[in-house]
């Protein structure tokens, strides 16, 4: 199919209808074994925004996420912060990108990502894949298995989990779950040994999941 026939459109959260939650949560299913319903919606809480890929016969994907102006521990004046949250991308419809396209399309919105200007992107992220892809595009990601967390990354990982509204072990990253997984991603990969490192301490049967960050497109002095 080609990518024109895919229609990208971005709304709130708030906004959705019953029939869209209801197409949105089937995709959901469709991305994770056991998927938990209330944790999707509850992303809500913290990120407003979500993107929709959609054909005349499918919905193709989406993905949840806004950008919010805050202090960060040692830095002067607001920054701002990305935020990502889940993603889901139909499998009769990758390849196209759709992951990059929409979780940008809810970062973008509001206007705070400016050219040139760096800001800190963040996610929750489930697996090795979604770690990597976040790790391939920059060259600070933290955490890191070639570079331990510092007092300054332990600083804004505690911070962002304030933003996210979650608790985080800031030696590990380790997002600690509410006892209950959120889901167990169907797709396959092998994970490369500094990968397995980063998320050994990460029990998905209690639903933790791995806080990462990188500073686009470079980090600030002493980062």
């Amino acid at each position: 199919m080609a990518d024109s026939e895919i229609q990208v459109n971005v709304l709130k959260g708030d906004d959705l209808t019953s029939c869209q939650i209801d197409q949105l949560l089937e995709l959901f299913d469709a991305n994770y074994e056991n998927a938990n319903h209330a944790y999707f919606l509850k992303s809500f809480e913290t990120m407003q925004w979500i993107a929709l890929a959609t054909t005349k016969d499918a919905m193709a994907g989406f993905a949840i996420g806004e950008s919010k102006r805050t202090e960060l521990p040692r830095m002067e004046g607001q920054q701002t912060v990305a935020m990502a949250g889940i993603s889901c991308i139909n499998s009769s419809f990758r390849r196209h990108g759709l992951f990059t396209k929409l979780a940008l399309a809810t970062l973008m919105q509001g206007d705070l990502i400016k050219p040139g200007q760096p800001f800190l992107f963040c996610g929750r992220m489930a697996h090795a894949i979604t770690y990597r892809t976040m790790h391939n595009n920059g060259n600070n990601s933290v955490p890191s298995a070639r570079q331990p967390i510092s007092d300054w990354h332990k600083e804004v990982l505690l911070h962002l989990a304030d933003l996210y509204n979650v608790r985080i072990d800031p030696k590990t990253s380790v997002v600690i779950g509410k006892g209950a997984p959120i889901g167990y991603p169907r797709i396959s990969y092998e994970a490369t040994d500094e990968e397995k490192v980063l998320f050994e301490n990460v029990n998905r049967d209690r639903g933790d999941s791995l806080l990462a960050m990188s500073w686009k497109p470079d980090p600030p002095a002493g980062w």
